[in-house]
Order: C-alpha cells, then structure tokens, then sequence
C-alpha cells in the first residue's frame, strides 16, 4: 500500500466519522425538540399531577420520536429507489450510441428513435405547390407560353 491509498482511505474514514457526529447531533437535536414540545402540551394542562405531567412528557416525547424516526426511514427508503432510478437513467443515456448516419445491415430492425429524424421529401417531375419565375404555377422555367 502506498501513501495516496492509506489517505483516501483515511479521508474516507474522515467523512463517515463526520457523518456520524451530525447524525448523532441531529438526533439529539431532535429528542430535545421533541420534549420540549412534550413539556409545553404538559404545561397547558395545569391539572396534571406531577407524575401524570411527567408520564405525558414521556410519552408524548416516545411518541414523537416514533413517528419522526418512520418518516425518516420512508424518506431514505424513497431515496434509494430514486437514487437506483436515476441511475439506471443516466446509465441509459449516457451509453455509447450507434452512429446515427451508419448504414444498418439489411433485415435489422431500424432503431426506435429513427422516426425521428426529419426527411427529405421524395423528389417529384414537378412542383406545382409555389410560383415560378414567370409569376404562373407551372414548373417551367423558362418564359410563360402565350398561346
């Protein structure tokens, strides 16, 4: 092993500790958030008990952390399948491609995309869908017959 793999993989080491302190940060933050908005439930019911009060506290508080901690796993649940759909897409777009002007064997199937591409109109004797030089709509070029 040579010194740039031992640092990648000390500065990996890095990331994942630092990872874990602000995941551990945010839960904190969190359960206090939780037991504070437990005690102010609590305080608005004047007629608790002191063991009531703090049974509540408890509960309301486990409760909240509960239900936070089904959220969290739904949304990082969603995540992985977005991340895995998001890359199976930029994996298909991001494939090398065929090159759109080669030839294609005869007998294969064209490409779907094929459709597509614009095409040249089919060349016909004449056009008799916009004015010539002499102002009439025959496809002569030449001066106008006037007979």
């Amino acid at each position: 092993m040579n010194g740039v793999e031992g640092g990648a993989r000390d500065s990996a080491d890095l990331a994942a500790g630092f990872a874990r302190l602000e995941g551990y940060l945010m839960a904190n933050a969190h359960v206090l958030a939780a037991r504070t908005a437990a005690e102010g439930l609590a305080d608005r019911m004047p007629w608790l008990t002191a063991g009531e009060r703090t049974e509540l506290v408890r509960l309301s508080t486990a409760d909240r952390i509960q239900a936070s901690r089904e959220h969290f796993e739904a949304v990082a649940v969603r995540a992985r399948e977005l991340e895995e759909q998001y890359g199976a897409r930029y994996r298909e777009l991001s494939a090398p491609r065929p090159d759109p002007g080669r030839r294609l064997p005869r007998g294969l199937p064209r490409p779907l995309h094929d459709h597509l591409r614009p095409r040249r109109p089919a060349v016909t004797e004449a056009r008799h869908d916009r004015p010539c030089r002499d102002g009439d709509r025959t496809p002569s070029a030449g001066p106008a017959d006037p007979g």
